[in-house]
């Protein structure tokens, strides 16, 4: 089915007016059809690109005046969506890959990641980025939760997306 408006463009399907982000569970979707495609190093740079919106929905998070703020501590429903659990990208480093970069965004904001980012340990050890010949200096600079699953990327990783 054609879903081009009648400009030319496709319709990517309802958008929320009050967001230009999408949520982890989104996300998850549109990257599951990169890797059904065999293009990881978009999805990878999407699922970076993606998880650093987190900063756009802390902003609009934030309370207007001391009447809307919400009871201490308390995530703002916009946060809530945006960290809901994802369906599997149909690859079990990818669904670990997507928690711990999850739980590693949210915890360098000061936010408690979600219970379905916590993981069990991948058979193998993986290098998504594909560092071969820096192996040695990624594992030096992989952040502890990717470290305690087996999986080597690096924090530079998060600036670049």
């Amino acid at each position: 089915m054609d879903q081009s408006t009648p400009t030319g463009t496709r319709d990517a399907g309802p958008r929320t007016p009050a967001r230009s982000w999408l949520t982890v569970p989104e996300l998850a979707v549109f990257l599951r059809d990169l890797l059904d495609h065999d293009e990881h190093d978009d999805a990878l740079r999407f699922m970076l690109d993606g998880l650093n919106k987190i900063d756009e929905v802390l902003l609009t998070s934030l309370p207007l005046d001391d009447d809307s703020q919400s009871a201490e501590g308390a995530p703002s429903p916009a946060l809530l969506e945006f960290l809901g659990e994802p369906p599997s990208l149909g690859d079990e480093r990818w669904d670990t890959l997507l928690a711990c970069s999850t739980a590693h965004v949210a915890r360098r904001r000061g936010v408690a990641p979600p219970a379905w980012t916590a993981k069990p340990s991948l058979q193998q050890w993986w290098w998504p980025a594909g560092e071969k010949r820096r192996r040695a200096l990624t594992m030096q600079r992989t952040p502890t939760d990717f470290r305690r699953v087996g999986i080597w990327f690096s924090e530079r990783n998060f600036l670049t997306a």
